[in-house]
């Protein structure tokens, strides 16, 4: 699917079985050009879940203009290619919420994740503020990149473990993770 965010054209992939996760992270990673002042690649990060699960459905992985949604309980199996994508020390994977996050994946799947990086500590240290480490996403792409991120409540509080996405919640999820590619990459100095 393809969604204008910001003023860019984001290809999204949608993957529920490890054929797809595989060639989707292939495609993710082959969008690597220059990595930021560390000379790492910036990857937003971010997992949704359906509130009554105790488990993450849905682990959304954006860099540039292409976005992953890949939907974990629907694996067959947990691929190597996603083991090795995540533990890549040099992709930094960035979020809001991310160490809760990563350490729920590597609880539920078993997922070790590389390099992970809070936004708003980021933000505090790069801007010389003590302000951000207190913001969600919303606010932080706000401030930071210009994005406006609406929330509608039919979309958050939808059912995430279905297998079949809504067009609605696949536009969510890849704003949410466009938002948080985007944030990382100019704190960081990206050029992704």
């Amino acid at each position: 699917m393809k969604f204008k965010v910001n003023g860019i054209n984001i290809v999204t992939t949608v993957a529920n079985v490890s054929s797809l996760v595989t060639s989707s992270l292939n495609e993710l990673r082959s969008s690597f050009s220059f990595g930021n002042a560390n000379g790492k690649h910036v990857v937003g990060l971010d997992v949704q879940w359906k509130p009554n699960y105790s488990t993450y459905n849905n682990n959304k992985l954006c860099h540039g203009n292409r976005c992953v949604i890949i939907q974990l309980l629907y694996l067959d199996f947990i691929p190597n290619s996603l083991k090795s994508f995540l533990a890549d020390q040099s992709i930094d994977f960035l979020g809001v919420g991310i160490t809760e996050d990563l350490a729920k994946l590597r609880g539920d799947y078993g997922l070790q994740c590389g390099s992970g990086v809070e936004l708003g500590p980021l933000a505090d240290r790069v801007y010389g503020k003590h302000q951000y480490s207190r913001y969600g996403l919303v606010q932080l792409a706000r401030e930071i990149v210009g994005l406006v991120i609406e929330k509608p409540a039919s979309v958050v509080d939808s059912d995430w473990s279905a297998r079949g996405l809504t067009t609605e919640q696949i536009k969510y999820a890849t704003i949410d993770a466009y938002a948080s590619f985007a944030i990382g990459n100019k704190l960081l100095g990206g050029n992704n």
